[in-house]
């Protein structure tokens, strides 16, 4: 209740401090709730109670005032987003006097990392928009994809560079927001990152959102299989393919002939891999 009640704190503090300043605060607190030496729960559970105590928080706030809450997530969001850079610590050599005269040695130490923070904090704001009765909260979660240019040009940099964001991440981002107008040479090239990366439930959602471009399903499903990925290339097969179409189910048997790996398809519904690699 502690953590619920400073997050409550901090956003009233809009009405005298800037925006951003009470994002970063807010980031803070996320951050010293999952990693700090006095974080509730360890283990597993930890991502998925704290994820529940951050969407109930934020349906008190969206309650009061939807537009101003969505725009302030979005600032929360896109801090979290970033990764905080390695920090250089200083060690003085040792005994050795050839060390010694080297002076002093820096190592860079590992930041915890934020990508979780962030996919937590996106659930989190996803479970405000779901439901029957959540047609205003959607309303006001979409204006920010439509109208927040920044988060519109973090979205579309972090498809254009793979380096720059987790692009998991990034996909996520733009579902929640329904950012669907990007140009899609940018979201194309987003996908073949995905799938050379092997980010594959990122990539079928890719594809999924922005379904109006021209997508070679065919191709991805020929790469998949040459990794002998089949688990994802069956999924994308019975994604796209529809129940009455059984095309891409098809070219998932064909390609299975064709490395004389049979044993792992089932032709009759193209679905049954027995590999069970990560997607």
């Amino acid at each position: 209740m502690a953590f619920q009640q400073h997050l409550s704190e901090l956003f009233e503090s809009l009405v005298v401090l800037d925006d951003a300043s009470v994002a970063s605060q807010w980031t803070s607190a996320i951050r010293n709730a999952f990693y700090g030496s006095h974080a509730a729960t360890r283990g597993s559970n930890r991502f998925l109670e704290l994820e529940a105590k951050l969407a109930q928080t934020f349906e008190g706030f969206s309650v009061v005032n939807q537009g101003e809450f969505w725009r302030f997530a979005v600032l929360v969001v896109l801090q979290l987003a970033q990764e905080t850079a390695p920090v250089e610590e200083t060690e003085h050599a040792g005994a050795d006097s050839a060390t010694a005269k080297k002076g002093k040695k820096r190592k860079k130490k590992k930041a915890q990392p934020n990508a979780p923070l962030a996919f937590m904090v996106v659930n989190a704001l996803r479970k405000l928009t779901e439901g029957g009765h959540r047609d205003q909260q959607r309303w006001n979660c979409h204006i920010q994809g439509q109208k927040n240019d920044i988060l519109r040009e973090f979205c579309v940099a972090g498809l254009q560079d793979p380096e720059l964001v987790d692009q998991k991440l990034v996909v996520e981002i733009v579902d929640l927001f329904a950012i669907t107008d990007i140009d899609p040479q940018t979201v194309q090239g987003a996908a073949q990152c995905l799938l050379a990366s092997k980010k594959y439930t990122a990539l079928i959602k890719l594809l999924t959102i922005f379904s109006s471009v021209d997508w070679s399903f065919v191709s991805t499903i020929k790469a998949m299989a040459k990794c002998k990925d089949w688990s994802a290339a069956e999924l994308l097969a019975k994604t796209f393919g529809g129940p009455d179409n059984k095309d891409l189910g098809k070219v998932l048997v064909d390609e299975a002939i064709a490395i004389q790996d049979v044993k792992r398809v089932r032709p009759a519904g193209f679905g049954g891999m027995s590999d069970t690699s990560s997607i």
